[in-house]
């Protein structure tokens, strides 16, 4: 029976675990282990075989796909946590409702989850025979570690750092997490760890400031394994993993320039702001972590149906979602590892260096290269030292406190007037106008659309906003892209048939960008968007697509230097539905016709001198569908390929098929 191959992946997990050095000295074993799962998994099957196995393997990887969120790739680490857990540690809501003595279904983890895949893994019969088999090895071995997870606890006793001051050592929730995190999770703990000592000093120093358990560490640990610019499938961004608007009410900047969920030590603060507002609420640690996961709705609602704040005994009766249940004995047990490493075999790990840094005012739009060279380090180096800036260039506005190396202050103030007057030689700038691309202004000044981004920090796919101030080469200067003078050659506007008679306006043309609203571009050209919708028959409700040329008549002395705008004499007008615009349309179609000939012809010479056609290997293909598909034997196929009858075909393998 096939087994899909994340499943396949987490068997090989388990089989690896009985070895506890192997998680030690790789963090990502369970990642090699699909890698290496997915790329054995055909191997042995043949050709007519593989059908099934690519559709299994190919729809796990579109649905991983498709729900790959931007910073996905520093995610994945936790995201292999929780598939993790979900194995070794399910949901145990049967028991937990059993035990309530109530119908109330307590939350449910797959059901809240993102992780489709793990969906796809458990439908069908088959899959959940294979789920039974592998929850009953992971219980096994989870029942062996609880058992020496215990016998460390019995040992130290009363020596055990508990966190927060609660003696929580005896939770069967805590114990379970510690038991994860100390055998098939240890790999991932030593490195958590190690990066603690990279970020411990500076995020205490935050939480102190703020008046809240320096404990508060582990948290950021369980939600982001202390990386600063991972971002959830759900959009939490950050160490802290803040939700958007979660961040501004606690005090973060979020624009197209900073998102400061991803400054660690301005997270921590704002954490701690509103962890002290949970701990008001509710007077308990434990209440306060569980709305900061769940939001205090879910706390509040699990209170009021079982009648009673004891985070311990809600856990117990299922109430709230299996995530939030399970996130605080997380915390807790990352905690008790932490505050008692050679309790639990993780003494001797060697820290990663402390994050520590200079501070300087830099001005406003300054280029992430030029403060590089200013303090002799790489522009990655500032980007690592400053995670919270999106652009290659700081905010507008006012000074930046940026971080710069440790012990590079004097060097960089020594230095920057000079390395900026150096850059400032070399670019200028020139204001965007309303309607103006960097496409547009890049043709427009000779300058490649991909240069004016580099230079100001904007990214393939960000829009440059109206009246921004653009970094551009020395020298540059607009008119670069020549106007046509033949009026053969204008380029054609169709307008309505109406004629408007101004005997005091004068017509100009805009070109819609994408965006654009007819408010807008009124309010632009100081005229009423019914206007507008009136002298180019439009609807003055729909939207606007981009490249639509629109007739607009204003005054003679209409200001337009800060819009651009297409002059009369530079377009040739053509009325809609005239028989000007029927010989346009005609001998358009004339032109698209010759050209296909043209190139249908090419096709025919470039191809007539080959003996075979090629066929790329898709979903389902095996070697008896595609010879009946050209009318070709197998064997022909298998020759002409140099294949054997028991190869395996693999999707976007190309084959040589003879012409018939």
């Amino acid at each position: 029976m096939h087994i899909p191959s994340r499943f396949s992946a987490l068997l090989a997990v388990m089989l690896l675990w009985g070895s506890t050095s192997a998680w030690a000295n790789e963090e990502n074993a369970a990642d090699e282990a699909v890698e290496s799962q997915s790329e054995s998994e055909n191997d042995g099957l043949s050709v007519d075989e593989a059908e099934e196995t690519d559709m299994d393997a190919d729809l796990i990887e579109d649905v991983m796909a498709s729900e790959a969120p931007e910073g996905s790739a520093d995610y994945e680490e936790m995201h292999q946590m929780r598939i993790l857990e979900r194995t070794f540690l399910p949901s145990h809501a049967a028991e937990q409702q059993s035990v309530s003595g109530t119908s109330l279904p307590p939350g449910n983890l797959m059901e809240l989850s993102h992780d489709t895949a793990m969906h796809v893994l458990t439908a069908g019969s088959g899959q959940q025979e294979n789920q039974r088999g592998l929850q009953r090895q992971a219980s096994k071995l989870m029942k062996e570690a609880m058992t020496q997870v215990r016998k460390q606890i019995e040992a130290n006793g009363s020596k055990l750092d508990m966190p927060f001051g609660i003696d929580c050592i005896q939770q069967p929730a805590v114990q379970e997490h510690i038991a994860m995190f100390t055998a098939p999770a240890s790999g991932t703990m030593k490195t958590w760890l190690k990066r603690l000592g990279k970020w411990r000093k500076i995020l205490e120093k935050a939480l102190i400031a703020e008046d809240v358990p320096t404990d508060f560490i582990y948290l950021a640990m369980i939600e982001s394994g202390f990386k600063t610019r991972v971002k959830s499938p759900a959009a939490a961004a950050g160490m802290w993993q803040f939700m958007a608007g979660t961040g501004v009410e606690m005090g973060l900047t979020i624009n197209e320039y900073v998102d400061e969920r991803f400054d660690p030590v301005k997270a921590a603060h704002a954490a701690a702001k509103y962890l002290k507002k949970q701990f008001a609420r509710y007077h308990a640690w434990p209440l306060a972590m569980a709305a900061y996961n769940g939001g205090p709705g879910t706390v509040n609602v699990a209170i009021d149906r079982y009648n009673t704040n004891d985070y311990f005994k809600l856990v117990k009766y299922g109430a709230m979602y299996d995530e939030t249940r399970k996130y605080v004995p997380r915390i807790l047990a990352a905690a008790i590892i932490g505050r008692n490493p050679a309790a639990f075999g993780f003494d001797g790990l060697t820290p990663e260096p402390e994050f520590v840094f200079d501070s300087v005012d830099v001005p406003e739009k300054t280029q992430l290269k030029v403060l590089a060279e200013a303090a002799g380090c790489s522009v990655d180096t500032l980007k690592e030292l400053n995670p919270e800036l999106l652009k290659d260039i700081t905010p507008p506005g006012s000074n930046y406190a940026l971080r710069i190396p440790k012990g590079k202050y004097h060097a960089f103030v020594e230095s920057f007037d000079r390395v900026k007057k150096k850059y400032d030689k070399a670019d200028e700038t020139i204001v965007l106008k309303f309607g103006e691309t960097l496409e547009i202004l890049g043709a427009d000044i000779g300058v490649p659309a991909r240069v004016l981004r580099n230079l100001n920090g904007i990214g393939s796919r960000e829009n440059a906003v109206y009246g921004s101030e653009i970094i551009v080469p020395n020298g540059s200067k607009r008119g670069h892209a020549e106007k046509n003078k033949n009026d053969d050659d204008l380029p054609v506007v169709l307008v309505s048939p109406e004629k408007f008679q101004f005997s005091d306006k004068k017509r100009v043309f805009y070109e819609t960008q994408k965006g654009d609203t007819l408010k807008a571009i009124a309010a632009a050209f100081g005229v009423m968007p019914n206007q507008l919708a009136i002298w180019n028959e439009l609807d003055i409700w729909a939207k606007l697509r981009p490249q639509m040329e629109l007739q607009i008549y204003i005054a003679p002395q209409t200001d337009l230097s800060h819009v651009r705008h297409i002059d009369e004499e530079e377009v040739h007008v053509v009325a809609r539905g005239s028989d000007e615009h029927q010989e346009i349309v005609d001998a358009r179609k004339n032109a698209r016709n010759k050209a296909a000939k043209s190139a249908a012809k090419s096709k025919g010479k470039s191809s007539s001198g080959s003996t075979y056609v090629t066929h790329k290997v898709g979903k389902g293909d095996s070697l008896s569908k595609i010879a009946k598909k050209y009318g070709v034997s197998v064997e022909s196929l298998l020759k002409l390929n140099k294949l054997k009858k028991n190869s395996t075909l693999r999707k976007g393998q190309v084959l040589k098929i003879k012409k018939r």
